[in-house]
């Protein structure tokens, strides 16, 4: 509080001064300037006489009795009633109140998790967690022991990041390693081990796409695979694979495992979606849902109900506009066309994409060749001497997906998929092309052990045409 300084009149110029009586600790007088100020503080009310006086020698001094009074005021929250923080983003609010004496502050509500309130300062502050976006409906309370305490309905939105720009950066992996915003200031920025464990050292913004890219379950802290749940904290699938032992399978150990996860490799292989056969192409006077009914007819009558064409929506394993085949896992069959196609289906480690194609259509792939003692690839064009186009004898090719060094002889495909490359000019060719060719897939393991898949290898033969002709005798079944 201030007084305002006392106006004195006289032909020399007065002092002043103010009598000690019931002048309280509180309260000080500038004589110089006459203003008396103080801060009154708890237990100081009442009324408090003084005397002021005023000297310059002539004649008498001049004196006023003066009386202040000190009162209490009930507090007053001043403070907005509302505020919004966003998850993965420290935020502040300030609770201010007025009063006399100075009241104190306190919260009543469930806050979001991260977020927490200083009574001492009357600051609410933090990060909200993954996952608390929603509305909280808290109560502030202000009291300093004069009339009624003062409480204000507060509410504190929390929502997710909305109208700002973010940049991933991805390693070899697909994993997100630094996110930077729209400024180019870094927000994120985390190593990842092997099997997917986080080391952060940046954490400024909200990353839920973590290792090879896949969404990380702030819960269970499991990464969504699509079909399956793997956890980095462990190193493998929480749900098993089917089995099928087969010959081949058996001289690679890390197949057998059923929680594996990308072969125990994860440096090398990684599970792009979750789901692995995908129909990339259909010819144009057929609908996918006739492309998939060819690959259905391959299979006996019994089976057929046990795969599914899937749309994809971008969260169940495919994404948006892709349309992807799954066969159910549990399911048992003698049929040699539905356990390899269950097979491929199944191993959520690669990828194989079936296009079907017409006559006329040209491939597009490269090539290994051997120059001068080293592979090296080539389009496949250049190596054969001339464009290789479907029909004349030829109903299909698989393209692998290339892993570490090219091999020679094996066709590679340009994209990071294994492809099928199925003559369809009838529904017939396009059953019998489709088994022809995931016989290839599987036997040279989505491109893993491509010269294996090749027709020289042992075994490779026989499969195809057991392929081809049990097809032929399952799309009779009608």
């Amino acid at each position: 509080m201030t007084v305002p300084h006392f106006g004195l009149s006289g032909k020399h110029p007065p002092t002043r001064s103010a009598s000690s009586l019931g002048l309280k600790f509180f309260l000080s007088f500038n004589a110089a300037t006459g203003i008396l100020s103080g801060t009154p503080v708890a237990g100081t009310t009442g009324i408090y006489p003084l005397t002021f006086a005023a000297h310059n020698g002539v004649g008498s001094d001049a004196t006023q009795s003066f009386t202040l009074t000190v009162i209490q005021a009930a507090p007053v929250i001043t403070s907005a009633n509302g505020a919004t923080f966003i998850i993965g983003m420290l935020g502040s609010f300030t609770v201010t109140a007025t009063g006399s004496p100075t009241p104190t502050l306190s919260e009543s509500g469930a806050l979001p998790s991260g977020i927490s309130f200083n009574a001492s300062n009357g600051v609410l502050s933090g990060t909200p967690a993954a996952g608390a976006a929603g509305t909280y409906p808290i109560t502030f309370t202000a009291s300093n022991g004069v009339g009624s305490n003062a409480t204000q309905n507060f509410t504190l939105a929390v929502s997710a990041q909305g109208g700002n720009v973010y940049y991933y950066f991805d390693d070899a992996l697909g994993s997100s390693r630094v996110i930077t915003n729209s400024n180019g200031a870094i927000c994120y920025d985390s190593d990842f081990y092997p099997f997917g464990g986080e080391r952060a050292y940046t954490s400024t913004c909200i990353q839920n796409y973590k290792f090879t890219g896949k969404e990380r379950d702030s819960e269970s802290g499991l990464d969504n695979f699509g079909a399956r749940y793997d956890s980095s904290q462990y190193g493998r699938f929480m749900t098993p694979d089917p089995l099928w032992i087969k010959a081949d399978r058996m001289l690679d150990p890390q197949r057998l495992n059923l929680y594996a996860y990308g072969r125990n490799n994860p440096l090398k292989f990684t599970d792009p979606t979750g789901i692995d056969v995908t129909i990339g192409n259909c010819p144009e006077d057929h609908t996918v849902s006739q492309c998939f009914a060819a690959v259905q007819q391959g299979l006996r009558k019994e089976d057929r109900s046990h795969i599914q064409l899937v749309e994809g929506n971008g969260q169940n394993g495919f994404k948006k506009g892709e349309y992807g085949i799954t066969a159910d896992k549990d399911y048992k069959s003698t049929s040699g066309n539905f356990q390899t196609l269950q097979y491929a289906a199944n191993d959520h480690s690669v990828k194989a994409v079936t296009y079907f194609e017409t006559t006329g259509f040209q491939l597009q792939a490269s090539v290994g060749v051997n120059v001068g003692g080293k592979v090296q690839l080539e389009s496949l064009t250049k190596a054969a001497g001339m464009p290789i186009t479907m029909g004349q004898g030829l109903g299909g090719y698989t393209f692998y997906q290339r892993w570490g060094a090219p091999q020679a002889g094996v066709v590679y495909s340009l994209k990071p998929e294994t492809q099928m490359i199925n003559l369809g000019d009838t529904a017939l060719d396009m059953t019998v092309n489709f088994y022809h060719e995931l016989q290839h897939v599987v036997l040279g393991d989505f491109g893993r052990s491509a010269l294996a898949g090749q027709h020289d290898a042992p075994g490779v033969n026989a499969a195809t045409q057991d392929a081809e002709r049990e097809a032929i005798q399952n799309a009779a079944q009608h």
